[in-house]
């Protein structure tokens, strides 16, 4: 796994991994994606229609990101698998995953 070095690059590489371009698999539960957004969890990009890659973008930085506070934490190997779990799992769950191992 190359490590990313910016914010920028560790969306690129979410968005790499998630299948890039729209996705609607049967079965997946989040229904209609767009770069690895879904219409399920992110209703609102969707209301217009399927949401710009910029919009993408900036979902990942705030959610993901930003909003569970990731983006202060230095280590970004370790920044980048948290983003990852949030992404799969939700922020709150990645969260509680890094509180549990730092009482270890």
């Amino acid at each position: 796994m190359k490590v990313p070095l910016t914010n920028e690059e560790l969306i690129t590489d979410v968005i790499q991994r998630e299948g890039g371009g729209l996705i609607n698999v049967a079965g997946d539960s989040g229904g209609l994606t767009f770069e690895g957004i879904s219409i399920k969890s992110n209703p609102d990009l969707f209301q217009h229609g399927i949401p710009t890659h910029e919009q993408v973008r900036q979902r990942y930085l705030d959610r993901y990101v930003i909003g569970p506070g990731f983006e202060k934490i230095p280590d970004m190997k370790l920044r980048s698998l948290l983003v990852d779990y949030g992404v799969l799992s939700g922020p709150f769950l990645a969260i509680q995953a890094l509180q549990r191992s730092l009482l270890v």
